[in-house]
């Protein structure tokens, strides 16, 4: 999104009509087409994380944009000499073969960085026969996400000014492009054996431990099938990865969220409890808050069966400073949860929110002495030397009964 941003700052920047800004508008298309393949590049390799911003502008890379230039005027040279030789017999099959062989050629030069082989038409036939009837179907999708850029700009450019449209073309434009190039990438990433790109993967492959490797498989298969939309997919790519590394924070905490917008209520709540505790054994209370709350969103007053889900959100909702919902989730915890050892802790927590939040320093006060007086055997002298504290600010601060 930073990439994006930028590029189309620049290039309303550079707008102007002015040798300088041409000289200029060309620089930044070459950084452009840089990151894009660089994007290619990444996701061909297992990497889902896209390249940082300064990859656009830095490094080695420039050259490709040079590259892909020449692949044009090769491809228009052929579809020339074809058409001048052959007429209209050889003309469009050849147009046909170049255009269902573009995204290939893109792929290849990616890959191998080798002019001669993106543009060999034998290398590019073996590379869509290899791949197969999904090379055809990516060819369809990338021709819908360059025809839906040019219907966006179409519907808008009746309804927004010049001045909003040209930037707005620039960032839709950009953006349709990074998502064919992460589809071409993952592409390369499917088919990685059947194409010939499996040296480099191997080597790294083997050192992988099954458990890791099912890790790794299934964050990659489940960031994709999210983009995508295929929500079920991607619930059964982290199913898989969890039955390997059961308490895995990050394909738990991906697992939540996939659940949070789903219709079952009862595998979210149970997924919330289990991150929920992850995330207790982590110290990540900010996330736990955000946990809680998103179930929330769904269930008010939602109280987890698990007892250290409710405290692990309790410390976050009370670092937030969110009292209330810190009193709802602990109020009646002794009673749900009788022999939960961290019961003393909880319950100071509860008093800190009443008094401090909703300001009833006699309601904070009994809740002190109702711990002290149940729990007191697992108390720890910490958590004790607190609460006695605590007691002795509330009782000086409580109203005294002046006698008739």
């Amino acid at each position: 999104m930073a990439f994006l941003l930028i590029t189309s700052l620049l290039g309303v920047t550079l707008s102007g009509g002015n040798i300088f800004s041409g000289l200029m508008s060309l620089v930044l298309t070459a950084c452009i087409t840089k990151y894009t393949y660089k994007i290619i590049e990444v996701m061909s390799n297992g990497h889902w994380e896209p390249p940082s911003v300064a990859e656009a502008f830095t490094g080695d890379g420039f050259h490709l944009f040079f590259k892909q230039l020449a692949i044009f005027i090769v491809m228009g040279a052929v579809i020339g000499a074809a058409g001048f030789l052959g007429g209209w017999v050889f003309l469009i099959p050849t147009v046909l073969f170049v255009v269902l062989a573009l995204p290939a050629s893109v792929m290849v030069l990616a890959r191998e960085d080798s002019l001669v082989d993106a543009v060999h038409p034998g290398k590019l036939f073996g590379v869509m026969t290899a791949i197969g009837w999904p090379y055809l179907l990516l060819f369809f999708f990338i021709l819908l996400l360059y025809g839906g850029s040019g219907a966006l700009l179409a519907i808008l450019g009746t309804k927004i000014s010049d001045s909003v449209l040209f930037p707005l073309s620039l960032f839709s434009g950009s953006y349709f492009t990074c998502v064919m190039c992460a589809l071409m990438g993952y592409c390369l990433y499917q088919y990685q054996e059947v194409l010939g790109y499996t040296t480099e993967e191997a080597i790294e492959e083997n050192h992988l431990d099954e458990t890791s490797w099912y890790y790794q498989k299934a964050l990659a298969d489940s960031s994709i099938f999210f983009q995508e939309g295929r929500m079920i997919d991607c619930r059964d790519a982290l199913k898989t990865g969890l039955k390997h590394r059961k308490n895995d924070l990050e394909l738990t905490r991906r697992q939540f969220e996939i659940n949070a917008i789903g219709a079952d209520v009862e595998r979210m709540t149970k997924t919330a409890e289990h991150y929920l505790q992850l995330l207790s054994e982590k110290g990540q209370l900010s996330a736990a808050a955000n946990a809680y709350g998103s179930v929330c969103l769904r269930i008010p007053n939602w109280q987890p069966e698990n007892p250290e889900a409710c405290y692990v959100a309790a410390r976050g909702l009370l670092s937030r400073r969110r009292f209330k919902e810190v009193v709802v989730l602990l109020k009646g915890l002794h009673n749900r949860s009788p022999e939960y050892r961290k019961l003393p802790e909880a319950y100071l927590m509860m008093a800190q929110a009443i008094c401090d939040g909703l300001r009833r320093e006699d309601q904070a006060l009994k809740v002190l002495e109702f711990t002290k007086k149940h729990f007191a055997e697992m108390t720890s002298p910490q958590t004790a030397k607190e609460i006695d504290e605590l007691m002795a600010i509330l009782e000086k601060s409580a109203p005294k009964t002046v006698p008739a």
